[in-house]
């Protein structure tokens, strides 16, 4: 029998935001070890305002949880609210093993002061049998407007 949670791990990268131009999302930390890859998922809502926002995304990798963190190559990509309610980005990216420790950052852009709710989610897989454990976050992500 497949049982999908013994190869893959599911983790809300934050709550849902409000995202307005010029804001980040204060990204945080996912452990990889034990997957090759990682799926970074963004949703987003209705948008408040005139014009239409964007969210700028670009995930990057460190050999600890407290390291420097440096750039996954071609992982960047950019969401625009072209409609409500949708999946409106997805980026794959391997894992590094020996950096298996990710950020996923988030800048709001776009005209005027449209706000954008956005939520993330990532899906670690093609894991080994000797997974890590899953993680649970105490704290809640800060945007900086």
């Amino acid at each position: 029998m497949h049982r999908l949670h013994q190869e893959n791990k599911y983790v809300n990268l934050c709550a849902p935001l409000s995202i307005a131009t010029g804001a980040a999302v204060t990204p945080i930390v996912v452990n990889g070890s034990g997957f090759d890859r990682i799926g970074i998922f963004a949703t987003h809502g209705a948008q408040a305002g005139a014009t239409k926002n964007t969210i700028r995304l670009t995930v990057y990798k460190s050999a600890t949880s407290g390291g420097v963190y440096t750039k996954v190559t071609a992982s960047d990509g950019t969401m625009a609210s072209t409609a409500s309610n949708k999946i409106g980005l997805i980026i794959d990216a391997a894992i590094d093993p020996d950096k298996p420790f990710m950020k996923v950052y988030g800048t709001g852009g776009g005209l005027g002061t449209s706000v954008m709710i956005v939520a993330l989610h990532a899906q670690l897989y093609r894991g080994s049998r000797s997974l890590p454990p899953t993680q649970e976050y105490t704290t809640a992500p800060v945007i900086i407007a």
